[in-house]
């Protein structure tokens, strides 16, 4: 093999191996609801270290975060205003936890300036607004009413970050 070949394909092994790693820690910002319609649905396309930015309006949803460490989060992310708390509402429409995580994230994942309300279950049995088992997180800022169960349930190996929280 000629020197000039080598170099291209040593040259083209550096791009690819560069692309690859950067493409792997690049953090995307996903908006709700002008990129997804629903919360779920940025969840599902996120990976781990995005961040979900969700515009005020009320959404009637029951996340999983399927393990990823995520950044859940109002507008109070990125401009730090209380009036964002209240007007993003993620509303459990009384079936079961609002936010689950179930294992694998970490104090990494971080649910930040949003209302959580109205948990419930069709079996009975009360969830909480925000469910970790064998999980954790940083619960910041958030207003959590209206559950039937617990505001906050951490059960198993949970090391989570809760704090100004109501």
């Amino acid at each position: 093999m000629n020197l000039t070949k080598l170099v291209c394909l040593q040259t083209a092994a550096i791009l690819f191996l560069s692309f690859s790693f950067n493409r792997s820690f690049a953090q995307t910002n996903r908006n709700v609801p002008s990129q997804y319609a629903t919360i779920q649905s940025a969840i599902n396309a996120a990976v781990s270290g995005d961040t979900i930015l969700i515009q005020p309006g009320t959404y009637k949803e029951n996340l999983n975060l399927s393990g990823k460490n995520l950044v859940l989060g109002s507008l109070f992310l990125r401009t730090a205003d209380t009036n964002h708390v209240n007007q993003t509402v993620i509303d459990g429409n009384k079936i079961s936890h609002v936010i689950f995580l179930g294992t694998q994230e970490t104090v990494n994942c971080k649910i930040i300036g949003l209302t959580i309300q109205n948990s419930g279950s069709q079996t009975g049995q009360s969830n909480a607004g925000i469910t970790m088992i064998d999980a954790s997180a940083t619960v910041a800022n958030c207003k959590i009413i209206n559950n039937s169960g617990d505001g906050i349930l951490a059960r198993g190996a949970s090391t989570s970050l809760i704090e100004g929280n109501l």
